[in-house]
């Protein structure tokens, strides 16, 4: 019998582990050993990121098991995964494949909106620091995910952002931060919605059921 992965949880900006701690417990209940990571991200950039967190995981003893490693990812999580990837060998080697919860694999629309009038830009740069300022569409999709990884992608069909209208094309399907074209990635392996926003995907039972389902069986669940 083929071992069960590593899953390795990276949140997303403006938070910790904290935040996929329920993702967390319903992998561990279900078998798998995890590895939930907090890495700074509202200090540095994403190349300073992706190496920082690179280095947790290969300073890890867990890593050095020989099982093959899936990561589960929330928002810029999924960014700095694909940082990772390409600077990494040996991750790149052992990862069997990604789940990103509403990744801005292409940007987000908030992002860009936000770059757009002058006297926003200072205060999305304090509250959100160099990373944020990355997540605009002409800077996010800088490193595409090696051939061979499946990737799953679980985009939320809700907003909780009042200021949504304002980056939003009326019947545009987003989550308040990120619109569904700018989640997906070329050849990606399977793309679902829940009912959640961009954050309460973060608690979203059924977000957390597709995301077993997804590295069990390489596929969503109906």
């Amino acid at each position: 019998m083929n071992p069960k992965p590593l899953v390795i949880i990276l949140h997303g900006i403006f938070r910790t582990s904290w935040s996929m701690k329920l993702y967390e417990i319903y992998l561990r209940r279900h078998g798998y050993d995890v590895l939930n990571l907090t890495y700074p991200s509202l200090w540095h950039d994403l190349n300073r990121l992706s190496a920082i967190t690179a280095e947790k995981i290969l300073e890890s003893p867990k890593f050095y098991s020989e099982r093959p490693v899936w990561f589960v990812t929330h928002s810029m999580g999924g960014l700095i995964t694909r940082y990772m990837l390409a600077a990494q060998p040996e991750l790149c080697r052992r990862t069997a494949g990604i789940v990103m919860l509403v990744p801005p694999n292409q940007g987000s629309e908030v992002a860009d909106f936000v770059q757009t009038k002058g006297w926003m830009r200072p205060l999305f740069r304090f509250f959100y620091g160099p990373a944020g300022q990355q997540l605009t569409s002409d800077q996010a999709d800088r490193h595409p995910v090696p051939q061979g990884i499946p990737v799953g992608i679980i985009a939320g069909s809700r907003s909780g952002n009042p200021f949504a209208k304002y980056a939003f094309a009326p019947g545009q399907k987003h989550d308040g931060t990120i619109g569904h074209d700018k989640m997906k990635l070329p050849g990606h392996a399977g793309f679902t919605e829940v009912g959640a926003s961009h954050n309460s995907i973060l608690c979203s039972p059924s977000a957390i059921r597709q995301v077993v389902h997804f590295i069990a069986e390489g596929k969503f669940g109906s």
